[in-house]
């Protein structure tokens, strides 16, 4: 190959590469990945994070009020008419009764100095202080919370994904079935061992088998549409789920044993006793607000005046003036606005801990309901699983006599229609315990 014929051949390799389409990004998950990865990505995790950081800030702003304070400022004026003053003339040798207009000042002044100020002691401060770092803590299991609903609403697409499979694929087998059977009864009518009314049953059959699968195709793609929005992944991302409902029933079997609320493990019952920290610490700084608040000051000025704008001449003065000093405010009187502030924030402390009382008979009550449901779905499942066995054995038998000629294609339609449904309904049951299963542990605040 020549250079030439080279170089056409690696640019003719950069275009296609060029105008190829990006590769779909591509995934694979257990549940138990699926629960990890939105615990990171989901979108609403992560404006808890940002409330997090935000929270961060607001604790270092608090803390701030109560470091060292500097400023600095400077100034210049240029006075166009200086003020003029009257003054008794007698001060300068004049009649008595009479005025002189004078002027006093320069055209020019400028100004710079510095401050600082520190807080030596005020309560509300201290309570404040106390109250950003508890707000922190807030955010921080706000967090925790946000996560263990989104773990839980990941299962519930993950397992009605799962569930849309199964039946899809159920769908799929009973038609792969069908379709068999039908090839077969066509044979027989050419043979003419069965009528015509038997083949067009079948090709009846197969046709509503074609437009089910379709429809659950459909709702299949509605089902991981809805996956992929709990997980923040695009769109056009293939996606692909590790366990179906079996593998997911065998990782997570539960004991069919009620499991016990523990309230101080629960993040929701967490979370309302840090907000009740926060408003005992809103009824404390209230309280603090009676006491008094002391600061430390210190200013440095330098200050000139000219008849020109010469401030950069080293040889003319600046006069500087300096203070330091003490600043004491002391509360006395607020016609009662301070005690009315104190007795609302006593308010919220009483309304925070009926709220505790109503989120423990809540969670308790919401407990008993996920166990129950739990048992209820286990009991279902488990009756759906011996309707499988005997349907499976009713479309055997009439699949039997129908090759014998001795059923209709009726009523072998009707024994595979059985079947389907019974496994389907299997399916579903099973969903219904996977998904109770999720709902107890969101109850009971294992996530």
């Amino acid at each position: 190959m020549t250079t030439r014929q080279a170089l056409l051949a690696a640019a003719a390799l950069l275009l296609g590469m060029a105008g190829a389409a990006p590769a779909q990004e591509s995934y694979r998950f257990t549940l138990e990945e699926a629960q990890t990865y939105a615990a990171e990505n989901n979108l609403q995790i992560q404006n808890s994070r940002l409330d997090i950081e935000t929270a961060r800030q607001q604790v270092w702003e608090t803390t701030a009020m109560g470091l060292p304070q500097v400023s600095a400022s400077a100034q210049y004026t240029n006075m166009l008419e200086i003020p003029t003053q009257l003054v008794p003339a007698e001060f300068f040798g004049g009649q008595p009764g009479q005025f002189a207009e004078v002027q006093f000042g320069t055209q020019h002044n400028a100004t710079f100095g510095i401050s600082a100020t520190q807080l030596i002691f005020s309560g509300e401060y201290i309570v404040g202080l106390q109250a950003s770092r508890t707000f922190m803590e807030i955010s921080e299991r706000q967090m925790r919370q946000t996560q263990a609903q989104a773990k839980a609403q990941v299962a519930d697409a993950y397992l009605l994904a799962a569930m849309a499979t199964a039946n899809r694929q159920q769908l799929e087998a009973t038609l792969a079935t069908t379709r068999q059977l039908m090839q077969e009864t066509q044979a027989l009518y050419q043979a003419g061992f069965v009528e015509q009314t038997d083949v067009d049953q079948l090709e009846l059959t197969t046709r509503n088998l074609e437009n089910a699968v379709a429809s659950m195709r459909r709702q299949e793609d509605v089902a991981l549409r809805l996956f992929k929005f709990q997980m923040a992944l695009p769109m056009d991302s293939q996606v692909e789920f590790a366990q179906d409902l079996q593998q997911l029933q065998a990782s997570q079997a539960a004991s069919e044993a009620p499991r016990q609320l523990d309230l101080n493990s629960h993040i929701s019952y967490q979370l309302l006793e840090s907000q009740k920290a926060f408003s005992l610490l809103a009824e404390r700084r209230q309280k603090s607000l009676f006491l008094p608040t002391l600061a430390a000051f210190y200013s440095y000025e330098r200050n000139a005046q000219r008849d020109e704008f010469n401030f950069g001449d080293p040889d003319l003065p600046w006069f500087p003036t300096s203070i330091i000093g003490l600043k004491l405010d002391v509360p006395i009187l607020s016609s009662g606005a301070r005690r009315s502030q104190l007795n609302q924030a006593r308010i919220e402390v009483q309304k925070i801990e009926n709220s505790q009382q109503m989120l423990a008979m809540s969670l308790s009550m919401e407990a008993d309901q996920a166990n129950g449901n739990l048992a209820t779905a286990q009991e279902k499942l488990a009756n759906e699983a011996q309707n499988v066995a005997l349907a499976q054995r009713i479309q055997e038998r009439t699949q039997a006599k129908f090759k014998e000629g001795m059923a209709s294609s009726l009523e072998l339609t009707q024994a595979q229609n059985q079947l389907l449904q019974a496994q389907t309904n299997y399916n579903n049951a099973l969903y219904e315990v996977l998904k109770a299963q999720n709902a107890l542990r969101l109850a009971l605040g294992e996530y």
